[in-house]
């Protein structure tokens, strides 16, 4: 009984998991949930579809939960079997938080986003201007990358870009003497001269002795830095919005794998020629997107995975 136990959360998260992708397949903003959604699925999701046959107390336990109301992690009861949740908070937090009553009670609100238009983008880029530290801390990256260290020769001075880089953005980089010495090795001066994209691929993949890492948001922003017109930044918070956007208005293929840095760039411009933001320059796309989506997908509601 308490193995069975144990399975029951797992079990009707994967099944709230799946109906929330579908409501979004579906781009339903809302999704209602009672106990009689659950039992086909968990049988769908269970090895040979014998759900009931195999944990026959969990199916109990799990009807149990919804047909009452009653949160399984709180012990709170809801009023309502049937309650309605706003499709995205449950991916950010499960929604057995006592703030995702179906009465919305204490709900922190995510806000909803206007669609992107040159009124919005340039909102954005003057809340931008007021952030001192941000400003100050472009223009000196751009400083030193452009004025300072423009080439990538020398260990010395891709070192200190790095490092700069690393500290200002805060990317994870644990072995930045490892990564400026992989620039190194690549001789990347003549592709960023000649804006070949596939660079940023290449930087991104650093073998740091017992593995190979990805650092594709790092690599974005060291080549972006040297030329900001050329490369455009990756950041997770613009992923997100990119994702969010297409969502709604479809403005590119949602197969597109944006980790593949020709890719990313091609729905960037998909993005400006869609909403007619071509006024814009990639570095003025990168600030909206990059705030909107501070405000949007608030850390609190998903931990930040390491990019």
């Amino acid at each position: 009984m308490k193995e069975e136990k144990q399975k029951l959360k797992p079990i009707w998260l994967r099944c709230l998991k799946k109906l929330i992708d579908e409501a979004e397949d579906e781009d339903k903003a809302y999704i209602k949930i009672s106990a009689r959604d659950l039992p086909p699925i968990a049988k769908k999701i269970s090895h040979g579809g014998k759900y009931d046959e195999r944990f026959p107390s969990v199916c109990n336990a799990m009807k149990s939960i919804f047909e009452k109301g009653r949160d399984e992690q709180t012990e709170g009861v809801y009023k309502s079997p049937t309650y309605t949740i706003k499709y995205k908070l449950p991916r950010k937090k499960p929604i057995t938080d006592d703030k995702y009553k179906s009465n919305n009670s204490g709900r922190t609100e995510v806000p909803e986003y206007k669609k992107p238009s040159k009124e919005e983008v340039q909102k954005y880029l003057n809340k931008w201007d007021k952030l001192e530290n941000y400003v100050l801390q472009e223009k000196a990256l751009g400083k030193l990358f452009i004025k300072t260290y423009p080439k990538n020769e020398n260990i010395e001075d891709v070192l200190i870009k790095v490092c700069s880089l690393n500290d200002f953005y805060s990317t994870n980089i644990f072995s930045p003497f490892k990564v400026a010495k992989h620039i190194v090795k690549l001789g990347i001066d003549n592709y960023l001269e000649n804006d070949e994209l596939n660079i940023v691929n290449k930087i991104a993949s650093v073998d740091v002795g017992s593995k190979e890492i990805n650092f594709y948001s790092f690599a974005t922003k060291y080549c972006s830095h040297h030329k900001p017109d050329v490369f455009p930044i990756y950041d997770d918070y613009v992923g997100k919005m990119l994702v969010h956007f297409n969502k709604i208005y479809k403005f590119y293929d949602k197969t597109t794998d944006l980790k593949n840095y020709h890719d990313f760039t091609d729905v960037l411009s998909k993005f400006k020629a869609h909403f007619d933001l071509s006024s814009f320059s990639l570095k003025e796309i990168d600030r909206y997107l990059w705030l909107a989506g501070k405000e949007f997908f608030p850390k609190k509601y998903y931990k930040k995975k390491n990019k």
